[in-house]
């Protein structure tokens, strides 16, 4: 009897079924399978999972520590619940501690699927990791959640050395490290982390959620890192000397003491960042949003980097010395710092294209004086307080408009803009671009076009042209009208051919000119429809009420896009009227009034066709203008004079009509 009871102990140590609902576990190694029925597991000493054996553990079992213990797996441990009953590993008294799960050179066979792993603390000979230290390990954690773990150096929940884990679906939430990587420490890694949410971790130094180093490149793949805090750098996420992909993230209201807000690279970091929202992140130092540093060149692409606020230089992004990075398609509002609150450009000027960089409070793109620049064309920056451009050497050109794009806008020598983007709704976040933004089509034409298959879009979010409805599509026959030399006394119309190449009809709101009294257009409101195909012609009239240059604008708006086209014209005092009646004899009256200023009018009566010469002569006989000339059909004509350059004096005229002929006096008084 006695041998009987002793081989079940021996059997409840190493398979752990019990013949109770409690099972001791007083240490040492552990394999088989913990069932439910044995639920909970005290544990009371370091337990371990030798290496060619295997532990498992069936849904809705408890392990709990009873002393500050640790789990070591060096074989296969299969913790597998499921959504209705987790496995959980936490201390056995409420406040305790223990040491947490460490696998050791273990091979890839182990699971942690719906576990919940609380109180560890990492306090061992390594003192990584609180809740899990993976060393050459890559165990697959999934569905769990690790949650109100420490440790006293690196990975308040997870410390990996050379491990390639796979980390899935899991809350990673309010632990700490005292040095870094409050979350997640990764030296020499490169897992795989997807859909994880991880939160309000902290850290004493850096990497308030996540740190990576030494060559340390995971794929970060639709995690959200939110209200972590680190008193260094990297409230998010820090990278030195690694090159993570972070993928369709969001990164959001984390904070650093010293920089990098949401995220820092430096050290040869080489991270891409894609499609990932970065917003409302802080820093009592520099780099908001996200901090480059010492030789960081990472690709930041597609991203919205969003109202992160610095007490330094850089509320969006901050490239300290030496960096080159990459930033394309992202959508940087709202960020406000220092300097360069929307981008802050360090020793190396970044590549920077196809962005929109609007309304950050401390400038736009703040640029050091003496550094070397790197592209910066095709980006819409407006609005930005403290100005779009500023710091110690612009680049010549940058954002002095010269040129019209592809949109026909206004824009500089590098296709960069200065529009309202038009947003959906910013107020709320939603910075989705509406159809008619400056920016749609607007972007790089020779990069990659955009998923619909139209040229790219500046920004983070492009708009996708198929989704829309059938539209209407203006054109305009001149985007000039140009009248050169009008009498002031006789207006002069030109036609401007309205065309609807869209889809559906074209509706005119408004057709008018900056200044109606110079410029008429008799549109009717009446004609306000074009169909598809179809045109309106309108005529608009040149009055020059005075003899000198005019230039305004006519403005359409209408149900597709504004049109704005010029109206240049001069306005002179000299010019012809024919007024259709036909006199019995020769005749020239006038000049009236005369004296004159600063000018008169002739009235010519030809009873027939003849040449005619009509010209202006100053005393000495020399000749000023000759006001008509060439064959004139029978009628009466007005023909006025007047030259603003003249001094007040007496001038002589002298008319020559087939053989008819007439001269006189008339006197300018100025």
């Amino acid at each position: 009897m006695m041998k009987k009871l002793l081989l079940l102990f021996i059997g409840g140590v190493l398979a752990c079924t019990p013949l109770f609902a409690e099972t001791i576990v007083p240490g040492g190694d552990v394999y088989g399978n913990w069932a439910v029925s044995g639920s909970p597991y005290l544990i009371q000493g370091t337990i371990t999972v030798p290496a060619g054996l295997s532990l498992t553990i069936e849904p809705g079992v408890t392990v709990a520590f009873q002393v500050d213990s640790v789990m070591f797996v060096r074989g296969t441990l299969n913790a597998t619940g499921n959504p209705a009953d987790s496995i959980y590993f936490h201390a056995y008294q409420t406040g305790g501690h223990w040491g947490g799960i460490r696998f050791i050179n273990a091979p890839d066979f182990s699971h942690l699927t719906y576990c919940v792993i609380t109180d560890a603390h990492g306090f061992d000979c390594w003192n990584k990791g609180g809740a899990l230290f993976l060393d050459h390990s890559n165990p697959v954690v999934t569905h769990s959640t690790i949650r109100g773990n420490e440790s006293p150096y690196i990975g308040g929940a997870i410390a990996c050395l050379y491990a390639n884990p796979t980390i899935s679906f899991c809350e990673i939430s309010s632990n700490h490290a005292d040095s870094d990587g409050g979350a997640l420490f990764l030296d020499n890694s490169s897992p795989q982390i997807t859909n994880c949410i991880i939160s309000d971790n902290s850290s004493g130094n850096n990497g308030g959620a996540l740190a990576c180093a030494h060559s340390s490149n995971p794929a970060i793949v639709n995690c959200a890192f939110e209200r972590n805090e680190a008193d260094g750098y990297g409230g998010g996420i820090l990278a030195e000397l690694s090159s993570p992909l972070i993928y369709n993230c969001q990164v959001e209201y984390n904070h650093a003491g010293l920089g990098g807000g949401g995220l820092r690279f430096t050290l040869y970091a080489n991270p891409s960042l894609d499609s990932t929202t970065v917003r409302s992140n802080t820093t009592a130092g520099y780099g908001a949003g996200i901090s480059l540093e010492n030789y960081a060149n990472s690709n930041i692409a597609y991203c919205l980097i969003t109202n992160n606020t610095a007490s330094g230089p850089g509320g969006g992004i901050d490239c300290g010395s030496y960096c080159l990075p990459s930033i394309d398609h992202c959508t940087i509002r709202a960020n406000a710092g220092g300097q360069g609150a929307g981008i802050n450009c360090g020793q190396w000027g970044p590549s920077i294209s196809n962005n929109i960089i609007e309304n950050n409070t401390g400038g736009g793109i703040n640029f050091m004086a003496g550094q070397t620049y790197g592209q910066i064309k095709y980006n819409d920056v407006y609005n930005n307080q403290g100005g779009n451009y500023t710091g110690g050497s612009i680049p010549l050109f940058l954002g002095q408009n010269t040129l019209i794009n592809a949109n026909s806008d206004s824009c500089d020598q590098f296709y960069n803009i200065s529009f309202n983007p038009m947003f959906v709704n910013p107020t709320v976040g939603n910075l989705d671009l509406l159809w008619g933004s400056p920016c749609i089509d607007a972007g790089n034409p020779s990069a990659p076009h955009d998923p619909d298959g139209t040229v790219t879009d500046m920004g983070a979010l492009p708009f996708d042209q198929t989704t829309l409805p059938a539209q209407p599509e203006i054109g305009v026959s001149s985007l000039v009208l140009s009248y050169g030399l009008v009498w002031i006394q006789s207006p002069s119309a030109k036609p401007l051919k309205i065309y609807n190449t869209g889809d559906t009809t074209l509706v005119i709101y408004q057709m008018q000119s900056s200044n109606n009294a110079i410029f008429s257009v008799n549109w009717n409101i009446a004609d306000s429809l074009v169909l598809p195909g179809d045109s309106l012609t309108v005529q608009v009239v040149f009055h020059p009420p005075e003899a000198q240059f005019y230039s305004e604008n006519l403005t359409i708006n209408d149900n597709d896009v504004q049109v704005n086209i010029a109206l240049l014209g001069t306005g002179s005092v000299t010019g012809v009227i024919e007024n259709g009646q036909v006199p019995q004899t020769f005749a020239l009256d006038g000049p009236y009034p005369n004296p004159f200023n600063p000018n008169t009018t002739f009235t010519l009566s030809l009873p027939k066709a003849v040449d005619v010469s009509l010209s202006v002569y100053d005393v000495s006989g020399r000749l000023l203008k000759t006001l008509l000339s060439g064959r004139r059909d029978a009628g009466v004509y007005q023909i006025g004079f007047g030259d603003l350059t003249l001094p007040s004096g007496v001038y002589l005229y002298r008319l020559q009509a087939g053989e008819y002929n007439a001269n006189g006096k008339m006197v300018l008084l100025k």
